[in-house]
């Protein structure tokens, strides 16, 4: 299937909504509506409790006929989780995670970042993308390309207590089978020195981090 994209309520940019593509299936996490209707974007499918959703676009929801899927306010999994559940029914060909990050709510933000290790056990390819940052979760062993593009910054946060066999070529500090370990800062902020760069780790699990200053 074709990609599906998940917006959460914490903050979009214009940036962001930009990456979005006409052929997209779009779901929306609670309050992540708010930010499609604003564009005039119908979502495919609104998944949540809508606790922080204002009732004018629950309104408009219902209005224009728009498929949701209510939640209940106890439940045991967050309303992004949900709508990443029902992301992977769909069985894409990637996922895109928007409005996962900012906001007043740390522990989501955080809780976000962790469901892209979730993700990785599926096999399904995602990116959480916040502004200048893209993120995936790598798991080793694996090869993974990036380009430089209008993001230069690469930086790599284990996630397991280690990560082996990390190579990095076409970066202003290649690494030749080299080791990081979660905690340090050996992997923070690296440079794509040429227009792509090729990241290789054996062993472990690790966020990769694509960024830009401005």
């Amino acid at each position: 299937m074709k990609r599906v994209v998940v917006i959460a309520g914490g903050e979009v940019t214009a940036e962001d909504l930009h990456l979005i593509r006409p052929d997209d299936f779009l779901i929306t996490a609670d309050a992540g509506v708010e930010h499609l209707l604003d564009l005039g974007i119908h979502p495919h499918l609104a998944v949540g409790d809508f606790d922080t959703t204002r009732q004018d676009y629950l309104t408009k929801l219902q209005d224009l006929k728009i498929s949701y899927l209510t939640l209940p306010s106890e439940k045991d999994l967050t309303d992004t989780h949900f709508a990443l559940e029902e992301a992977i029914k769909l069985q894409p060909s990637e996922i895109l995670l928007l409005g996962a990050l900012g906001g007043s709510r740390f522990d989501h933000a955080l809780a976000n970042l962790y469901l892209l290790e979730w993700l990785a056990t599926t096999s399904i390819p995602c990116t959480l993308v916040s502004g200048k940052n893209q993120i995936r979760y790598l798991t080793g062993p694996t090869t993974v390309y990036v380009t430089k593009g209008d993001a230069q910054y690469i930086s790599l946060l284990p996630c397991s207590s280690q990560v082996t066999g990390v190579t990095l070529k076409g970066f202003r500090y290649p690494l030749n089978d080299a080791t990081l370990t979660r905690g340090g800062s050996l992997g923070v902020s690296n440079e794509i020195a040429q227009e792509s760069g090729a990241i290789t780790i054996r062993l472990g699990k690790c966020f990769c981090i694509q960024s830009a200053d401005f």
